[in-house]
């Protein structure tokens, strides 16, 4: 968890090529606890700073 607003923010960290399944079940599950589907964002880690 992190972030300190309403309804805070979660990072998971995921195999890649699983995002689409873990998105489907756990907007299933958020939606059944909630009422409504949460946001999610899809990234992935780049090269980090490097010089110009």
């Amino acid at each position: 968890m992190t972030g300190a607003g309403f309804g805070g923010c979660a990072i998971a960290l995921l195999e890649k090529g699983f995002e689409e399944d873990f998105a489907k079940h756990f907007t299933d599950y958020y939606v059944e606890r909630v009422g409504y589907p949460a946001a999610i964002y899809v990234s992935e880690i780049g090269n980090g700073a490097s010089k110009l």
